[in-house]
C-alpha cells in the first residue's frame, strides 16, 4: 500500500475491501486528525471495536493488480493489537480466483476479467453518532466532511431527535439537504449541510 508491503490476513467473512491495523495506519501515516476520513465501526453490532476511518490512499497492490486511489478501513487504538497489518477482506478477494497448494502451502492467486468492483460505500456526512443513555451524541467528525464543514463538533448533542431519527437524517443518497438541531460549545444551534462525496 502506497509502496510499502503489508503483511495481511484473508478474510472472506470480513464485509470491506481492505482494513489495516492502527500500528500500520500510523507506520503509513494514514492516521492523522487532518486526514480527510469519514468515521466507521470497526467490528461488531453498534461498533463494538470502536470507532475506525475510511480513507483514501494513493494506491494499493494485491495479486498482481494494481487499485489507485482506494478506500481502506484504518482500524483504531482501541480494537487491540493483531499480529498482521491488515485483512483483506471480501469486497476484494470476490475480484480473484484462489487456490491452494495445501502440500507447499501455497496460495495462488488469478485476477477475474469478468467481475465489476462493487460500488464505494461511506457515510457521506462524515460524522459518527452515538447514543449514550438516551442522549444522541457526535462522537467523530471527518476533516473535510460536510459535517465539518458545517461547524459540527464532537461532543455536540444533537436535539429533538431520538437515536434512529438522528441517524436516518444524516444518512442518505449525495445531494440530500441535512438539517440538524445541535447543542453544544457552540451554543444551542441548527447546522445544514448536503451530503456528497468529500475523500
Amino acid at each position: 500500500m502506497n509502496g510499502i508491503a503489508l503483511d495481511c490476513l484473508f478474510d472472506t467473512g470480513a464485509p470491506g475491501a481492505i482494513s489495516i491495523g492502527y500500528n500500520a495506519a500510523r507506520r503509513l501515516g494514514l492516521w492523522s486528525d487532518t486526514r480527510p476520513f469519514a468515521p466507521q465501526a470497526t467490528s461488531g453490532i453498534g461498533g463494538s471495536g470502536g470507532i475506525g476511518r475510511i480513507v483514501r490512499v494513493d494506491a494499493a497492490s494485491f495479486g498482481g493488480e494494481q487499485f489507485e486511489r482506494p478506500l481502506v478501513l484504518l482500524r483504531g487504538p482501541n480494537d487491540g493489537a493483531r499480529q498482521q497489518d491488515g485483512v483483506i477482506g471480501l469486497t476484494m478477494l470476490r475480484r480473484f480466483n484462489l487456490s491452494t497448494e495445501v502440500r507447499t502451502h501455497a496460495l495462488w492467486l488469478q485476477s477475474h476479467t469478468d467481475v465489476l468492483p462493487l460500488p464505494e460505500r461511506y457515510g457521506l456526512s462524515g460524522m459518527w453518532l452515538m447514543d449514550q443513555d438516551g442522549a444522541v451524541h457526535v462522537a467523530a467528525v471527518g476533516p473535510g466532511s460536510p459535517s465539518d464543514v458545517a461547524g459540527v463538533q464532537v461532543g455536540d448533542r444533537v436535539r429533538s431527535l431520538d437515536f434512529r431519527s438522528a441517524i436516518a437524517s444524516i444518512s442518505g443518497a449525495p445531494g440530500k439537504n441535512v438539517e440538524l438541531p445541535l447543542e453544544g460549545r457552540g451554543g444551542t444551534r441548527v447546522v445544514r449541510f448536503t451530503l456528497r462525496p468529500f475523500l
